[in-house]
C-alpha cells in the first residue's frame, strides 16, 4: 500500500477515535448500546470529510501525498477504510443501518406498545402472514395489523422535516411563494391536525383505519377517516414521495406480525415516550420494552 494511503487512513482512524471520545464522554454519559452505536456511526461519517480537510493541505506541501489526488482520496477512503470489518460484521452493520433508516422500526413500538392499548390479533391470520415469503403491501387481510402500522406511522413519522423547492410561483394560505423558494414541511403537523383528523388527532386510535359496518367482515379504511390520502405525509406525497413505501409497509407488517405472534410486549413503566432526533425520529434512549415469550 502506498505511503500516502497509510497516512490518510491513519488520519481517518485518529479522527474517528477523537470524535468518538468527544461524543461519548463530553456529551451524555450513558452506557446505552444504542447511544454507543450512534456515537460510532457519527464519528465514522464525520471523520471522512474531516480527514480530507486535514490531508488536503498536507498533500499540497508534502510530496508524499502527491501520488494521491484529492478526489481519489475520497474514493479510496470510501472503498477501503472499512476493511477492518470482517464480512459478517459488515453485513450486520449494513442491515442495522437499513432497518434504522426506513422507516424506523423501533418507532412503531411507540404506537403499538408505548401506550395503554393491547394489540388484538388474529392468530390464524398471523400464522398465514408470517409463513408467506412475500406479503403484498396492498393485502386487505388483517385490518387490525394494518391499522396498528398506519396509526403509528401517522403519529410518529420517520422524518420531522421534509425539504422541497417550489417549481412554480404559488401561494400557501395567502402567502406568495415565488418559484425556486425552499420550503420545509412538517409531516406530523399535518398528520395530527385537528381540522383534518378530528379532536382526537393526537391520540392513538386503531378505529380510524377500520370499517366495521359489517361486524363479521371488517375492512381497511385507506385514508384513516381523513378527507384524502394527502392528509398523511409520513412518506411524503406526489412525485417526490418515498419510492420504497410499499416495500417498507410490507416489511413492517410482516415483522410486527412475527413479533406479536411469538411475544407479549409491554413497556417497563407508564411514562409516555417521546421521539427524539433532529431530522430523523428515533426512540428516546431511556425507552424500554419487556418481551415475554408466548407458549
Amino acid at each position: 500500500m502506498p505511503k500516502s494511503q497509510n497516512q490518510i487512513k491513519g488520519v481517518y482512524y485518529a479522527c474517528c477515535a477523537c470524535l468518538y471520545v468527544l461524543v461519548r464522554y463530553v456529551g451524555i454519559l450513558t452506557d446505552s448500546p444504542l447511544f454507543l452505536i450512534g456515537a460510532m456511526i457519527v464519528s465514522w461519517l464525520t471523520s471522512l470529510p474531516l480527514s480530507l480537510c486535514i490531508t488536503t493541505p498536507l498533500r499540497r506541501h508534502h510530496s508524499t501525498f502527491n501520488d494521491l489526488p484529492g478526489p481519489e482520496s475520497a474514493n479510496w477512503l470510501y472503498d477501503h477504510v472499512f476493511d477492518v470489518f470482517d464480512e459478517p460484521l459488515a453485513k450486520n452493520v449494513t442491515r442495522w443501518i437499513n432497518e434504522r433508516c426506513y422507516p424506523h422500526g423501533l418507532m412503531h413500538f411507540f404506537g403499538l406498545f408505548g401506550s395503554e392499548y393491547i394489540v388484538p390479533t388474529d392468530p390464524e391470520g398471523l400464522v398465514e402472514t408470517t409463513t408467506r415469503s412475500h406479503m403484498p403491501s396492498g393485502d386487505t387481510r388483517l385490518p387490525v395489523l394494518n391499522a396498528m402500522v398506519m396509526e403509528s406511522l401517522r403519529l410518529f413519522p420517520s422524518f420531522g422535516l421534509l425539504l422541497r423547492k417550489a417549481i412554480r410561483d404559488t401561494s400557501i394560505k395567502g402567502r406568495v411563494i415565488p418559484r425556486g423558494t425552499n420550503i420545509g414541511i412538517c409531516p406530523k403537523a399535518i398528520n395530527c391536525a385537528r381540522h383534518i383528523w378530528g379532536d382526537d388527532a393526537e391520540e392513538f386510535s386503531l378505529e380510524r383505519w377500520i370499517d366495521r359496518s359489517e361486524p363479521d367482515n371488517p375492512k381497511q379504511v385507506p385514508t384513516g377517516g381523513a378527507p384524502s390520502t394527502v392528509c398523511m405525509l409520513s412518506f411524503g406525497y406526489g412525485t417526490r414521495s418515498c419510492v420504497g413505501r410499499h416495500l417498507a409497509m410490507a416489511q413492517i407488517k410482516r415483522q410486527v406480525a412475527l413479533i406479536v405472534e411469538r411475544f407479549h410486549v409491554e413497556t417497563e413503566d407508564d411514562k409516555i415516550p417521546q421521539p427524539s432526533g433532529m431530522f430523523a425520529s428515533t426512540p428516546p434512549l431511556d425507552f424500554r420494552l419487556r418481551f415475554t415469550e408466548l407458549n
